[in-house]
């Protein structure tokens, strides 16, 4: 059940696969199991600096291998990641797309 407010579950990445709206709710949410997110009309490509000298990135229209990349990243290095959309130069250092 994807209602969310005080119950129900969420997965990061995912969205709901239901069309019956929760009871009460008000929002959009509905009922039914997770599912894939829909995918992004063109691949991204983010960076990750996940050191000083260190960095990694990915290229991908899949929004859940987006979500769960990011996570990752933002895991290990809380509070002090730096996410951006570019790629992962030679040197380690991210490089902004624009």
């Amino acid at each position: 059940m994807y209602c969310g407010t005080y119950g129900g579950t969420f997965i990061n990445g995912m969205a709901p696969s239901g069309t019956e709206p929760c009871a009460g709710d008000g929002s959009p949410r509905t009922v039914g199991p997770c599912g894939p997110a829909p995918t992004l009309p063109e691949p991204v490509t983010a960076c990750c600096q996940a050191m000083a000298d260190s960095c990694h990135d990915i290229t991908t229209s899949d929004n859940t291998e987006l979500t769960n990349w990011y996570s990752r990243c933002a895991n290990q290095m809380y509070p002090s990641m730096r996410i951006l959309v570019g790629t992962c130069g030679a040197d380690g250092h991210c490089i902004p797309a624009h």
